[in-house]
Protein backbone atom coordinates (compact mmCIF):
# COMPACT_ATOMS: atom_id res chain seq x y z
CA UNK A 1 0.00 0.00 0.00
CA UNK A 2 1.53 3.14 -0.71
CA UNK A 3 2.35 5.95 1.94
CA UNK A 4 -0.35 8.65 1.86
CA UNK A 5 0.96 12.02 2.34
CA UNK A 6 -1.15 15.01 3.64
CA UNK A 7 -0.36 18.28 3.16
CA UNK A 8 -2.12 21.57 4.67
CA UNK A 9 -2.62 24.42 2.14
CA UNK A 10 -3.46 27.37 3.61
CA UNK A 11 -5.16 30.16 2.14
CA UNK A 12 -5.75 33.59 3.83
CA UNK A 13 -8.88 36.20 3.26
CA UNK A 14 -7.80 39.77 4.11
CA UNK A 15 -11.53 40.48 5.02
CA UNK A 16 -10.88 44.21 6.18
CA UNK A 17 -8.09 46.38 7.37
CA UNK A 18 -6.52 47.81 10.59
CA UNK A 19 -4.43 50.67 10.81
CA UNK A 20 -3.99 52.05 7.12
CA UNK A 21 -0.47 52.93 7.87
CA UNK A 22 0.42 49.80 8.50
CA UNK A 23 -1.51 47.83 5.61
CA UNK A 24 -3.44 45.32 5.61
CA UNK A 25 -4.30 42.38 8.67
CA UNK A 26 -5.08 38.79 8.18
CA UNK A 27 -8.73 38.46 10.18
CA UNK A 28 -9.01 34.95 9.44
CA UNK A 29 -8.05 31.77 7.79
CA UNK A 30 -8.70 28.53 5.82
CA UNK A 31 -7.26 25.37 5.51
CA UNK A 32 -7.68 22.35 3.36
CA UNK A 33 -6.49 18.87 3.84
CA UNK A 34 -5.74 17.50 0.85
CA UNK A 35 -4.67 13.47 0.17
CA UNK A 36 -1.57 12.77 -2.10
CA UNK A 37 -2.27 9.41 -3.18
CA UNK A 38 -3.46 7.37 -6.64
CA UNK A 39 -6.88 9.06 -6.48
CA UNK A 40 -5.07 12.52 -7.91
CA UNK A 41 -6.12 13.14 -11.35
CA UNK A 42 -3.31 14.61 -13.93
CA UNK A 43 -4.25 18.33 -13.13
CA UNK A 44 -1.20 19.31 -11.52
CA UNK A 45 1.16 22.14 -13.15
CA UNK A 46 3.70 20.25 -16.19
CA UNK A 47 6.20 22.75 -15.11
CA UNK A 48 6.04 22.51 -11.75
CA UNK A 49 5.97 18.03 -11.71
CA UNK A 50 9.18 18.48 -13.91
CA UNK A 51 10.93 20.61 -11.04
CA UNK A 52 9.50 18.48 -8.67
CA UNK A 53 10.60 15.67 -10.10
CA UNK A 54 14.31 16.54 -10.90
CA UNK A 55 14.88 17.64 -7.18
CA UNK A 56 13.66 13.99 -6.57
CA UNK A 57 15.65 12.53 -8.63
CA UNK A 58 18.78 14.12 -7.07
CA UNK A 59 17.59 13.55 -3.47
CA UNK A 60 16.84 9.93 -3.97
CA UNK A 61 20.67 9.50 -5.58
CA UNK A 62 22.36 11.18 -1.90
CA UNK A 63 19.60 9.04 -0.01
CA UNK A 64 20.68 5.59 -1.60
CA UNK A 65 24.31 6.20 -1.20
CA UNK A 66 26.36 3.76 0.21
CA UNK A 67 28.25 5.18 3.12
CA UNK A 68 29.40 2.20 5.70
CA UNK A 69 28.81 -0.98 6.56
CA UNK A 70 27.49 -2.11 10.42
CA UNK A 71 29.14 -5.16 11.83
CA UNK A 72 25.42 -5.77 13.91
CA UNK A 73 21.68 -4.70 13.81
CA UNK A 74 21.50 -1.74 16.43
CA UNK A 75 17.78 -0.74 18.03
CA UNK A 76 17.44 1.49 21.23
CA UNK A 77 15.82 0.49 24.65
CA UNK A 78 16.58 1.49 28.23
CA UNK A 79 18.52 0.74 30.33
CA UNK A 80 21.20 0.24 27.55
CA UNK A 81 21.08 -0.96 24.11
CA UNK A 82 23.16 -0.68 21.10
CA UNK A 83 22.08 1.91 19.35
CA UNK A 84 22.12 4.41 22.19
CA UNK A 85 25.94 2.85 23.14
CA UNK A 86 26.75 3.76 19.07
CA UNK A 87 25.37 7.37 19.59
CA UNK A 88 26.73 8.05 22.86
CA UNK A 89 30.93 6.86 21.82
CA UNK A 90 30.12 8.94 18.74
CA UNK A 91 29.40 12.16 20.44
CA UNK A 92 32.36 11.40 23.23
CA UNK A 93 34.45 11.41 20.26
CA UNK A 94 33.51 14.28 18.41
CA UNK A 95 33.19 16.79 21.52
CA UNK A 96 37.02 15.52 22.12
CA UNK A 97 37.84 16.35 18.33
CA UNK A 98 35.83 19.95 19.01
CA UNK A 99 37.59 20.85 22.10
CA UNK A 100 41.03 19.54 21.41
CA UNK A 101 40.81 17.63 25.06
CA UNK A 102 39.06 14.76 26.45
CA UNK A 103 35.53 14.68 27.61
CA UNK A 104 34.12 13.03 30.44
CA UNK A 105 30.88 11.78 29.57
CA UNK A 106 28.47 11.74 26.38
CA UNK A 107 24.71 11.27 27.31
CA UNK A 108 21.56 11.11 24.45
CA UNK A 109 18.15 10.57 24.82
CA UNK A 110 16.66 7.00 23.03
CA UNK A 111 12.98 9.00 22.23
CA UNK A 112 15.79 10.94 19.25
CA UNK A 113 16.83 7.44 18.31
CA UNK A 114 13.80 7.38 16.04
CA UNK A 115 14.66 3.78 13.83
CA UNK A 116 16.82 0.29 14.25
CA UNK A 117 20.21 0.40 12.27
CA UNK A 118 20.20 -2.34 10.30
CA UNK A 119 23.32 -4.67 9.98
CA UNK A 120 25.04 -4.30 6.52
CA UNK A 121 25.11 -1.57 4.15
CA UNK A 122 24.28 1.57 5.80
CA UNK A 123 22.90 4.46 2.78
CA UNK A 124 22.72 8.39 3.94
CA UNK A 125 18.61 7.60 3.87
CA UNK A 126 19.08 5.09 6.65
CA UNK A 127 21.14 7.64 8.96
CA UNK A 128 18.23 10.51 8.26
CA UNK A 129 15.71 7.50 9.10
CA UNK A 130 17.48 6.98 12.97
CA UNK A 131 17.90 10.59 12.71
CA UNK A 132 15.47 12.99 11.59
CA UNK A 133 16.14 16.00 13.63
CA UNK A 134 18.05 18.63 13.44
CA UNK A 135 19.62 18.16 16.72
CA UNK A 136 23.34 19.83 17.36
CA UNK A 137 26.35 18.91 19.69
CA UNK A 138 26.56 21.10 22.94
CA UNK A 139 28.91 20.47 25.22
CA UNK A 140 28.03 21.43 28.86
CA UNK A 141 30.69 21.95 31.79
CA UNK A 142 29.06 21.54 35.19
CA UNK A 143 29.82 20.31 39.10
CA UNK A 144 29.96 16.54 40.10
CA UNK A 145 27.17 17.65 42.36
CA UNK A 146 24.52 18.48 39.42
CA UNK A 147 26.12 15.21 37.32
CA UNK A 148 24.92 13.44 40.39
CA UNK A 149 21.63 15.01 39.81
CA UNK A 150 21.63 14.04 36.48
CA UNK A 151 22.16 10.46 37.02
CA UNK A 152 19.13 10.15 39.67
CA UNK A 153 17.07 11.71 37.01
CA UNK A 154 18.45 9.52 34.51
CA UNK A 155 17.61 6.33 37.37
CA UNK A 156 13.65 7.64 37.26
CA UNK A 157 13.62 7.56 33.84
CA UNK A 158 15.11 4.14 33.75
CA UNK A 159 18.51 4.46 31.94
CA UNK A 160 19.63 6.71 28.62
CA UNK A 161 22.20 6.33 26.59
CA UNK A 162 25.73 7.07 28.22
CA UNK A 163 29.59 7.00 27.48
CA UNK A 164 32.51 7.74 29.68
CA UNK A 165 30.85 6.42 32.96
CA UNK A 166 28.33 3.78 34.15
CA UNK A 167 25.81 3.67 36.75
CA UNK A 168 23.16 1.44 38.67
CA UNK A 169 20.07 2.44 39.92
CA UNK A 170 17.22 0.33 41.58
CA UNK A 171 13.65 1.37 41.38
CA UNK A 172 14.22 5.51 41.01
CA UNK A 173 17.31 5.45 43.01
CA UNK A 174 20.39 5.87 41.77
CA UNK A 175 23.04 3.61 43.99
CA UNK A 176 26.32 3.36 41.96
CA UNK A 177 28.04 6.37 39.28
CA UNK A 178 31.53 6.02 37.85
CA UNK A 179 33.03 7.97 35.70
CA UNK A 180 35.90 6.95 34.11
CA UNK A 181 35.88 4.49 36.57
CA UNK A 182 35.94 6.60 39.27
CA UNK A 183 33.40 8.25 41.80
CA UNK A 184 32.32 11.51 41.20
CA UNK A 185 33.70 14.25 42.77
CA UNK A 186 31.06 16.99 43.85
CA UNK A 187 33.25 19.90 43.35
CA UNK A 188 35.17 19.06 40.38
CA UNK A 189 33.76 20.29 36.62
CA UNK A 190 32.89 18.21 34.60
CA UNK A 191 32.58 17.99 30.29
CA UNK A 192 29.39 16.56 29.59
CA UNK A 193 28.59 16.58 25.45
CA UNK A 194 24.83 16.39 24.41
CA UNK A 195 22.25 17.63 21.66
CA UNK A 196 20.72 21.02 22.17
CA UNK A 197 17.42 19.74 22.76
CA UNK A 198 18.62 18.26 25.94
CA UNK A 199 20.65 20.81 27.14
CA UNK A 200 17.85 23.12 26.98
CA UNK A 201 16.14 21.20 29.96
CA UNK A 202 13.89 18.77 27.62
CA UNK A 203 12.70 15.38 28.46
CA UNK A 204 12.22 16.54 32.34
CA UNK A 205 16.31 16.78 32.37
CA UNK A 206 16.15 20.32 33.97
CA UNK A 207 19.01 19.76 35.72
CA UNK A 208 21.33 20.28 32.18
CA UNK A 209 20.03 24.26 32.83
CA UNK A 210 22.57 24.15 36.00
CA UNK A 211 25.58 24.15 34.04
CA UNK A 212 28.40 26.74 34.15
CA UNK A 213 29.53 27.16 30.90
CA UNK A 214 27.86 25.79 27.60
CA UNK A 215 29.08 25.80 24.43
CA UNK A 216 27.17 25.31 21.20
CA UNK A 217 28.52 23.91 18.05
CA UNK A 218 26.04 23.76 15.78
CA UNK A 219 27.33 20.51 14.25
CA UNK A 220 24.32 18.28 13.82
CA UNK A 221 24.21 14.94 15.25
CA UNK A 222 23.21 13.40 11.90
CA UNK A 223 26.09 15.06 10.35
CA UNK A 224 28.63 13.64 13.08
CA UNK A 225 27.09 9.87 12.45
CA UNK A 226 27.55 10.74 8.86
CA UNK A 227 30.88 11.67 8.71
CA UNK A 228 31.95 9.11 11.46
CA UNK A 229 30.81 5.93 9.62
CA UNK A 230 32.19 7.50 6.41
CA UNK A 231 35.85 7.46 8.57
CA UNK A 232 34.98 4.01 9.62
CA UNK A 233 34.60 2.80 6.31
CA UNK A 234 37.77 4.80 4.54
CA UNK A 235 39.72 2.83 7.49
CA UNK A 236 37.91 -0.18 5.81
CA UNK A 237 36.27 -0.79 9.16
CA UNK A 238 32.69 -1.47 9.93
CA UNK A 239 30.75 0.06 12.92
CA UNK A 240 29.52 -2.01 16.13
CA UNK A 241 28.37 -1.53 19.73
CA UNK A 242 28.51 -3.49 22.45
CA UNK A 243 26.39 -3.85 25.31
CA UNK A 244 28.89 -2.67 28.23
CA UNK A 245 26.98 -2.55 31.87
CA UNK A 246 26.40 1.38 31.31
CA UNK A 247 22.90 1.38 32.66
CA UNK A 248 22.27 -1.54 35.47
CA UNK A 249 18.93 -1.78 36.45
CA UNK A 250 19.02 -3.55 39.98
Amino acid sequence: MKNIITTLVFSLLLIGCKSPDKGYVATEALCESIKIDSTITGNTNPELEKTINSYKVLLDKEMKQVIGKSAVYMENGKPESLLANFTADVLLVAGAQYLKEPVDIALINNGGLRAPLKKGDITVGDIYSVFPFENAMVILYMKGEEIEELFEDLSAQGGEGVAGCSFEFKGDDLKKLLIAGKPVQKDKIYKLVTIDYLAEGNSNLEILLKNVKRIDTGITLRSLIINYVADMTAQKKEISAKIEKRAVAL
